[in-house]
C-alpha cells in the first residue's frame, strides 16, 4: 500500500518536464524548513548531517531520541 505521502513524492518525482529537476533542499531545523517552504519548494530532504551538526554532534552520533525530536520539530 502506497501512503498518500509516498504517492504526492512519487508524482513529485515523475510528473516533470524534461529539464525540471526536483530539488530537495534538506533544512537542519524548523526555522530554515520555514524558509525552504516559504521560497516555494514542493518538498523538503532531511540530512543527517545537517541536523546532526546543528546539535552539535557528528554525522551518525546524534542519539535516536533527539534526531527524532528535531525531525519532528523539521515536520
Amino acid at each position: 500500500m502506497v501512503t498518500p505521502s509516498a504517492a504526492a513524492l512519487r508524482a513529485l518525482h515523475h510528473g516533470r518536464a524534461p529539464g525540471d529537476p526536483l530539488v530537495l533542499p534538506g533544512p537542519w531545523d524548523a526555522a530554515s524548513a520555514r524558509v525552504f517552504e516559504e521560497a516555494g519548494y514542493e518538498a523538503l530532504a532531511t540530512p543527517s548531517a545537517g541536523i546532526a551538526l546543528s546539535l552539535g554532534y557528528e554525522d551518525g552520533q546524534v542519539p535516536p531520541k533527539l534526531m527524532f525530536e528535531a525531525v519532528a520539530r523539521i515536520t
